[in-house]
């Protein structure tokens, strides 16, 4: 068996960074287009928000997500432990 190794803090594949995240911060700012112009919100109902957010991702989401893995190991493979391009995740 040949080893490499892989870039220490990769998003590739950490789930959150390259899945969980996007889909959170998604559903934020669609929240946030639905508000008046001007409309401020403190930090607490900004963490408490994104924390509701964040625990009512759809089962199916978060799923998809983690089932992705296979398909970024196989491609940090062929890449040889090197940055590989997103494609379609």
């Amino acid at each position: 068996m040949q080893v490499f190794s892989i870039p220490k803090r990769g998003p590739q594949l950490n789930v959150c960074d390259y899945a969980l995240g996007i889909e959170i911060s998604k559903r934020m700012r669609r929240q946030e287009r639905r508000w008046p112009v001007g409309k401020k919100e403190t930090r607490a109902a900004y963490l408490k928000r994104l924390r509701l957010i964040a625990l009512r991702l759809p089962k199916v989401c978060i799923n998809k997500s983690i089932s992705n893995m296979r398909v970024r190991c196989k491609r940090l493979l062929a890449a040889r432990g090197r940055h590989f391009e997103e494609g379609g995740s």
